[in-house]
């Protein structure tokens, strides 16, 4: 079949046309394999108190078909030279664990590949508008999701039966460990943030 046959191609030199049917039908099954990136999700990387430039930060779902492993990459992003990002993304059914990993990047001293953060971004039918990943959002994160985490601290996951068990954890780090600023959750007193007080 000639392309002029299947609706493409030129009918006469240096004229291309395309059949009203086909292009119609061709726009509808764009949209209708299309995804639907409404949910966004922004952040800032950070080691201490200086953003961390160029490191490649990945959101990911928890996997649910077996313990520290299943998880999906949701989307990718570099941060830029503030340690920003942004993020848009098919957004989850139901209360998917979610979470952030940042690797590599700048700090102020060049590039150093060894640095690895994480940060628990929440529960997908409730996310901050942004979060921080830093020593503390990583510390929280491993502490209070050891038994849903693989050795590279880079996989989560749970079995189909303990959705709430991970749930748990991401709660407990929300409400009891660290902010989605990268603070001390309010539940720490504030001597226990600082230096010891003198009497």
């Amino acid at each position: 079949m000639q392309l002029a046959e299947a609706g493409l191609g030129p009918r006469r030199p240096g004229f291309w046309w395309f059949d009203p049917g086909i292009t119609i039908g061709f726009a509808t099954l764009i949209a209708a394999c299309g995804n639907d990136y409404s949910a966004s999700l922004s952040g800032t990387v950070r080691s201490g108190p200086n953003p961390i430039s160029a490191a490649a930060v990945t959101l990911y779902q928890a996997g649910n078909a077996g313990a520290r492993t299943g998880a999906t990459a949701l989307d990718r992003a570099t941060t830029d030279c503030a340690g920003n990002f942004t993020m848009a993304f098919v957004p989850p059914t139901g209360r998917a664990t979610l979470y952030l990993v940042a690797l590599g990047g700048d700090a102020g001293l060049g590039n150093n590949p060894a640095i690895g953060l994480i940060g628990v971004a929440g529960l997908s039918n409730a996310l901050p508008a942004s979060v921080t990943l830093n020593e503390l959002t990583t510390v929280a994160a491993q502490w209070a999701l050891a038994q849903f985490t693989d050795s590279t601290g880079q996989q989560m996951g749970t079995t189909s039966t303990n959705a709430p068990g991970i749930q748990n954890a991401v709660e407990l780090v929300e409400a009891n460990l660290v902010d989605s600023a990268g603070n001390p959750a309010g539940f720490w007193p504030a001597p226990a943030l600082g230096p010891p007080q003198k009497p």
